[in-house]
């Protein structure tokens, strides 16, 4: 896809969207949470996502652990991190977001985003040292660091890779592109009144869908 008014470039710096700050500044915070849960882990809990274009040599190559998916409110896990959660519910322009679990030694292959309309953002939590932790957009590469928003347009072809020996970490969220001016709610409702997804179809009728994010209660998987 060529890059366009709407859709300008890969990668975003984080002052565009002063609204992120408080997020950015409660990383310990977050960052702690995250390392109790881990502590605590229980398979369970995480959810292994899109294995058609994930390479690894592990069983369960990419997970996330769910607070909000299109503003339907996971809250099992917002009780299990709730700090982290009352973060997240106070920003209202987060539309769906996860812990992001990559292991060692995998490969997120060359895919797209769901839509042109948001912005994928990254708050690495823990990260491998070194250079062998990163994502392309586009023609562009960015190597993640603990503690550095990233902001990239998934709607260009991406791909990520953790060549290291060491898990991968992220708070993973997607917010409005501010250039095709649609709201959070305009967004989920239409992702949800247009869902065609198998795996999704599987966890609950569409009419379950619509129902769930009228009550924005995600339902169980």
């Amino acid at each position: 896809m060529d890059r366009t008014d709407k859709n300008p470039k890969y990668f975003y710096d984080s002052e565009e969207f002063p609204f992120l700050g408080n997020l950015v500044e409660n990383f310990p915070v977050i960052r702690a949470e995250l390392i109790e849960l881990l502590k605590l882990y229980d398979s369970s809990e995480w959810m292994n996502t899109f294995p058609d274009y994930v390479k690894s040599k592990i069983k369960a190559p990419w997970k996330v652990f769910t607070f909000i998916f299109f503003q339907m409110k996971n809250l099992r896990h917002s009780n299990l991190c709730p700090k982290t959660a009352s973060l997240i519910d106070s920003m209202e322009e987060i539309i769906s977001c996860d812990f992001s679990w990559l292991p060692a030694n995998t490969h997120i292959l060359p895919h797209k985003g769901y839509s042109k309309m948001v912005l994928r953002c990254h708050l690495p939590l823990v990260v491998p040292e070194g250079e062998l932790c990163k994502i392309r957009v586009g023609s562009s590469e960015h190597v993640w660091k603990e503690g550095e928003l990233v902001i990239f347009d998934d709607s260009f072809e991406h791909e990520a890779w953790n060549n290291s020996e060491e898990d991968r970490i992220v708070l993973m969220f997607d917010i409005p592109n501010p250039n095709w001016k649609y709201t959070p709610d305009q967004i989920s409702k239409y992702k949800i009144d247009n869902i065609d997804d198998p795996f999704l179809l599987s966890v609950a009728t569409k009419e379950q869908w619509q129902k769930a994010y009228q009550e924005k209660i995600l339902p169980d998987y």
